[in-house]
């Protein structure tokens, strides 16, 4: 009989380590589904504030005749984050000429890319 119970107890010991081992390999499933959902956030944000530098650079291109834009490259800050911006005249395959300028912005955070637009501006008569 003593026997049987010894053998109950040990039998008890395995059951626990192997629940413990199941949920620790629960545990680290879900802290790196956490740990991922934050890197998508915060590079979401990251590209929200880009998309707000670029609309910076664009208002100020908007403003500007027709005729001065060139390429150029700005450092713009937004929400306590440096990106920089460069602006490319007439990319290659888009419509340019004296009346119509196609523009492509580029915004980069940290070297990474975060945002790109390309558009059109055409002067009125």
């Amino acid at each position: 009989m003593a026997c049987l119970e010894l053998r109950n107890k040990g039998l008890v010991l395995v059951e626990t380590f192997v629940a413990i081992f199941i949920f620790g390999l629960i545990a680290m499933a879900g802290t790196l589904a956490i740990m991922n959902a934050y890197k998508m956030l915060e590079f979401s944000r990251i590209a929200s504030k880009g998309a707000v530098a670029a609309t910076t650079v664009l208002e100020k291109l908007r403003k500007m005749p027709i005729n001065n834009l060139q390429d150029s490259t700005e450092e713009i800050t937004v929400g306590g984050k440096n990106f920089s911006v460069i602006t490319t005249l007439c990319p290659p395959s888009s419509v340019c000429n004296d009346q119509t300028k196609t523009l492509n912005l580029q915004v980069f955070y940290n070297t990474k890319n975060v945002y790109e637009m390309q558009f059109t501006l055409t002067a009125l008569r």
